[in-house]
């Protein structure tokens, strides 16, 4: 496709675009030049998951499924995002000014520090999505579907125009969690859904009270161990890899609180016991850590790396592991019964007792030389006759060890890939 790009080529509808092993790296295509292309009824899944950098200007992209995708840093300027799904996509940093996303899907979409000047988003469906840092200015939302949990934060709503939608002024005015929330945000000339033009700027207090980590660390020290709703911010030197290797916060509850900045230098910490429990902890670097018998039930654990931790016995129900990685890591006893996967790994991981009824796997979830010693799979959708001639696109078992190991249909599993010499 590149190739005939280079030629000239700029149709390239009804395609479906494979990538080969080497290509599938983030940031790979960072710089690639697709702009101005016509990509209607086509598929870019496999594209679009590496699209970090990536340039699509001007290109055609409307009423794609791009579920998923990672434009971080991508310019998509002048695109045309209208009708696509980007559930989940993540556009941080990216150039948007001037892309259409009307009728779009934009449920639990990411957008922070992006350049989101004269985009339209008339029509467009939002829940749980995430504007940050952005810039909005001369944004067209008019009659779009803010339908729970919009944010927006320190961003720069001058001349954006929100007529015809459906969220209450007098939350915004309250300061009322609803449809969408305002914080830390600049209104000028800003239309608002009954008409009226706003100009002022909104600061909303975050309800989490903002410790640095040497308070929470003294403070667990001295027997507290109750730092619910807490925001933990890290200094310049404490933001290292490894640098919390070896620091005891076992047993402590962290319900409802924010530890993104402390989480993503977590290699080696001790949060044995502890209350995790429906955070967002995307990116997470658990790499070595001791979370034995942690409560991680109802997480975001999007693109965390658990490599060769101890999760002994952590409760892992309904959690987000699109993308997580548990190479060597212990699982014995863990709970991930519903939890959701799509190319999550367990590499060589240590699975004994493990329970993963009714888990949802999505996509190319990995087992390889993982011991799956009385693993419980009962109710999950896996296909066993594909899983024995090692064609499953849902979970990939490769010298994977079935000891005892409990399968979806409740039969007994006792062989490495079985029915595969």
């Amino acid at each position: 496709m590149l190739r005939r790009y280079e030629a000239g080529e700029r149709d390239f509808s009804l395609i479906q675009v494979n990538l080969t092993g080497d290509q599938c790296k983030d940031g790979y295509f960072s710089g690639v030049n697709l702009s101005g292309a016509n990509f209607r009824e086509s598929d870019l899944q496999r594209l679009v998951f590496y699209g970090q950098g990536i340039n699509f200007s001007g290109s055609d992209l409307s009423d794609l499924d791009l579920a998923y995708a990672h434009f971080e840093d991508a310019d998509s300027s002048g695109a045309n995002l209208s009708g696509a799904c980007l559930w989940r996509a993540n556009f941080r940093r990216a150039n948007l000014t001037g892309a259409n996303f009307s009728r779009s899907d934009l449920q639990e979409t990411g957008f922070h520090m992006t350049n989101l000047s004269r985009c339209k988003f008339s029509g467009a469906k939002m829940i749980d999505t995430g504007f940050g840092f952005c810039d909005l200015i001369d944004s067209d939302f008019r009659d779009a579907k803010f339908q729970n949990g919009v944010g927006f934060s320190k961003c720069d709503l001058t001349r954006a125009n929100f007529f015809g939608t459906e969220f209450k002024i007098s939350e915004v005015n309250d300061h009322k969690p609803g449809r969408v929330v305002f914080k830390d945000v600049y209104f000028k000339d800003t239309i608002m859904p009954d008409g009226a033009i706003w100009n002022e700027y909104i600061r909303i207090y975050n309800s989490r009270k903002q410790l640095w980590l040497e308070e929470v660390l003294r403070r667990y020290e001295a027997g507290e161990r109750d730092f619910s709703l807490i925001q933990v911010y890290l200094s310049d030197q404490q933001s290292k890899e490894r640098y919390l290797s070896g620091v005891n916060l076992s047993g402590a509850n962290f319900r409802e609180s924010d530890l993104l900045h402390l989480v993503l230098y977590g290699q080696g910490i001790n949060f044995s016991g502890s209350d995790l429990s429906d955070l967002d902890l995307a990116r997470a670097h658990f790499e070595n850590a001791d979370l034995t018998g942690a409560n991680l039930s109802g997480a975001c654990l999007w693109r965390a790396n658990f490599g060769r931790a101890d999760l002994t016995g952590a409760n892992l129900t309904q959690t987000d592991l699109q993308e997580t990685k548990f190479y060597d890591a212990n699982l014995s006893r863990a709970n991930l019964s519903g939890a959701k996967m799509i190319e999550t790994s367990f590499d060589d991981a240590n699975l004994t007792d493990s329970d993963f009824r009714n888990a949802k796997f999505k996509d190319r979830v990995r087992f390889y030389r993982a011991d799956l010693t009385r693993t419980n799979f009962f109710g999950t959708e896996l296909d066993l006759d594909e899983i024995r001639a090692n064609k499953s696109e849902m979970a990939i078992f490769t010298d994977a060890h079935f000891k005892d190991t409990i399968m979806p249909d409740g039969t007994i599993w006792n062989s490495v890939i079985p029915g595969v010499e």
